[in-house]
């Protein structure tokens, strides 16, 4: 087994998936309904920015950090492959930037939602319920669909099916249309949320 074959199987495979949700739905919240809920946000609109500057001032920093620790995971894998591993278990670099790009953009979307949730909700606990239930539900239904053939269909009703990282170390994944697709629901969330936060009543 080749080290991307390894970790595509038991760090992107399992752990990534848990701690970029972890990461958006917690971040997604932190920087829109917890302001409103705590009041705070009035003390922003208050000043000359409007409500769109900083609803995309905060979905790019949700986005930033993303990419950050995407960035560091990908950073770290490659100096890892360098410094620890034997060169006959030697990383694959194209995919392992792939499952590292594909993987930025899964969790991209799952920011997205988790931020247009957030733009909807006033109530701080509401959103991380909601955003957090829809993960875990997507993140099920995805396990499901692999585990057993008769349930594989359920996979078409989650983001989570465009994200193969052990296929994609192997060779056998197409990732163009799966990029082009996750990109596109990301950037329709965001900016859904950017909208929504702009026109809605707040509680101020």
């Amino acid at each position: 087994m080749s080290y991307g074959g390894f970790i595509s199987a038991e760090y992107f495979g399992l752990f990534f998936p848990i701690i970029l949700s972890v990461f958006c739905v917690i971040t997604a919240t932190q920087l829109l309904s917890h302001l409103v809920d705590k009041g705070s946000m009035a003390y922003l609109l208050s000043t000359k920015v409007t409500r769109s500057q900083i609803a995309l001032t905060q979905a790019l920093v949700l986005i930033g950090g993303l990419l950050l620790i995407v960035l560091l995971t990908f950073l770290g894998g490659i100096v890892a492959a360098e410094t620890l591993i034997d060169e006959q278990y030697s990383l694959e670099f194209n995919s392992f930037f792939q499952i590292n790009f594909v993987g930025f953009l899964l969790f991209y979307v799952v920011g997205g939602y988790s931020f247009l949730i957030s733009s909807l909700c006033n109530d701080e606990k509401k959103s991380l319920g909601i955003a957090g239930a829809l993960t875990f539900i997507f993140y099920g239904l995805d396990m499901a669909g692999k585990i057993s053939l008769d349930f594989e269909w359920l996979r078409n009703l989650t983001p989570f099916s465009l994200y193969n990282p052990s296929e994609i170390a192997s060779g056998d994944a197409e990732i163009f249309i799966p990029s082009i697709i996750l990109f596109g629901i990301g950037f329709f969330t965001y900016s859904a949320a950017v909208v929504v936060f702009k026109r809605r009543n707040l509680p101020l």
